[in-house]
């Protein structure tokens, strides 16, 4: 069973790891490995940070990954959403139900937030999962996919 849970500050390592694994930098838009020192600044800032929420996926006893939420700074109601999956947990389905569990721990505290993605274009399993999940594309620049959940109504 999938549990999700606020990230705390026992994850900072496991998500550098995750996050430092080639394949995770190669679909990142910052491809360069992260620094263990401004990982810990960075998470530790963001675990407390009221613009973020960090969500951790355990699947039977192992973490699995994180989903995490971005406030967007031009609109306070708009959330960009981000998913890692821990290397070892790849290829086994459980990005759908990490994801659609944060989603909907995502809405339970923030109802009239809407959600965007962005995805490289090179990213066919992102784009296919956030597909799945209600997500639709809705631009294309440059290298970048940007996808909003079906629930997002610009305003008028």
């Amino acid at each position: 069973m999938l549990i999700i849970r606020r990230a705390n500050l026992d994850d900072a390592i496991d998500v550098l790891r995750w996050r430092n694994d080639a394949q995770t930098r190669a679909m990142s838009w910052k491809t360069d490995p992260i620094d263990p020192a401004n990982h810990i600044e960075w998470f530790t800032a963001a675990v407390n940070d009221q613009a973020k929420i960090l969500l951790i996926g355990n699947f039977e006893e192992k973490k699995i990954g994180m989903v995490r939420f971005d406030v967007c700074a031009e609109d306070i109601h708009i959330w960009k959403v981000n998913i890692i999956i821990a290397p070892e947990s790849r290829s086994q389905g459980l990005g759908g139900n990490l994801l659609t569990h944060a989603i909907s721990f995502f809405y339970s505290k923030l109802p009239e937030a809407l959600l965007i993605a962005e995805v490289k274009k090179n990213n066919t399993a992102s784009q296919n999962l956030f597909e799945r999940l209600g997500f639709l594309k809705a631009e294309i620049n440059g290298e970048k996919l940007e996808y909003k959940h079906s629930k997002y109504k610009p305003k008028k």
